[in-house]
């Protein structure tokens, strides 16, 4: 008879949500609310709105520091966005973090972020606004996807990125 589970379940949303603590740190908490309630209400899976979360939550940061006064999603135009976009095309690895653990990350810090890291946290943020305004939690001020587009000066950095390709799945495939 096994004493415990050999295999860890899944946390629940709200017991995910209660371990992270990502965004008590700098982040506004009309924005954190909003985050939240977001992770608790989207079907995506598990592993997408954690992804997301973390995404939005440097958002939150940058509220924090440069718009303390638009921290609420309501609050959000075209021009907030515009600059949102415009500090994620200068941001720089570290920068809007507070992870403790993050080895990789402390290698490559003050790097530019790369091209892929970009897009997806201005596809978060996207991602967040598509759903607030199809859910009818907030009023459609602006086209999410539309305005948080990804910018051709990142989308064109972003290239195929091919693999080997063993012979015998080439001669499957052939």
């Amino acid at each position: 008879v096994l004493g415990r589970m050999p295999f860890a379940t899944q946390p629940s949303r709200e017991e995910w949500l209660d371990r992270s603590q990502a965004g008590e740190i700098d982040v506004p908490p009309v924005w954190l609310a909003w985050t939240r309630r977001w992770f608790e209400t989207s079907p995506l899976a598990l592993s997408t709105r954690r992804h997301t979360y973390y995404a939005l939550i440097k958002a939150g940061r940058w509220l924090h520091a440069e718009h303390p006064d638009r921290a609420d999603p309501e609050s959000w135009d075209r021009e907030l966005v515009a600059s949102w976009i415009a500090t994620v095309e200068r941001l720089k690895v570290g920068e809007l973090a507070k992870s403790v653990n993050a080895n990789g990350m402390r290698a490559r810090y003050g790097e530019i972020l790369s091209p892929r890291s970009k897009a997806s946290l201005i596809g978060s943020v996207r991602l967040f606004f598509g759903d607030l305004q199809e859910w009818e939690w907030i009023e459609r001020r602006f086209d999410p996807r539309r305005a948080l587009g990804i910018p051709r000066s990142i989308a064109a950095l972003i290239g195929p990125d091919p693999r080997l390709i063993a012979d015998e799945v080439w001669a499957k495939l052939m």
